[in-house]
C-alpha cells in the first residue's frame, strides 16, 4: 500500500480541512515574522554600529545583545551622545541579561569605578 492511498482511507482533505488550514496559516505567519524579525535587528544593528543611535535603541529593545553593548560603549567613551556612565552601566548590564559575556565584564568594571568615585568624594 501506498502512501498516497493510506491518506485517501483516511478521508482528509489537507487543502481544505479547517484544522491544517488554521495550522498552515499559523506556521507560515510565524516564519514570516521570525524572519522580519531578525532582518530589521541585523539592519538597526548594522545602522548602530555606522553611529546611528535611534537604530542602537531600537536594536538593543528586540534583544540585540551587540546594539547595547555597542550604545554602552558610546555612552562611556562620549561618541555621538555626551558621556554618561550610568547609561553605559544600564545598557552594559542589558546586554549582559542577553548572555554577552563582553557586556557583563564591562557592567563589572564600570559598576567598580562608579563605587570608587562614590566612595572617594565623601
Amino acid at each position: 500500500m501506498k502512501f498516497k492511498d493510506s491518506l485517501k482511507k483516511l478521508k482528509l482533505n489537507f487543502r481544505t480541512h479547517p484544522v491544517f488550514s488554521v495550522a498552515f496559516i499559523i506556521a507560515t505567519a510565524f516564519v514570516v515574522l521570525s524572519f522580519a524579525l531578525c532582518f530589521t535587528r541585523e539592519t538597526f544593528v548594522k545602522q548602530c554600529e555606522n553611529g546611528d543611535i535611534a537604530a542602537c535603541n531600537r536594536a538593543c529593545a528586540i534583544k540585540g545583545r551587540t546594539a547595547c553593548a555597542n550604545l554602552a560603549f558610546y555612552y562611556q567613551q562620549g561618541i555621538h551622545v555626551r558621556k554618561d556612565e550610568h547609561k553605559a552601566l544600564f545598557y552594559y548590564q542589558k546586554s549582559c541579561s542577553q548572555n554577552l559575556s563582553y557586556g557583563c565584564r564591562q557592567a563589572e568594571l564600570i559598576e567598580k569605578q562608579l563605587n570608587y568615585k562614590l566612595s572617594h568624594k565623601q
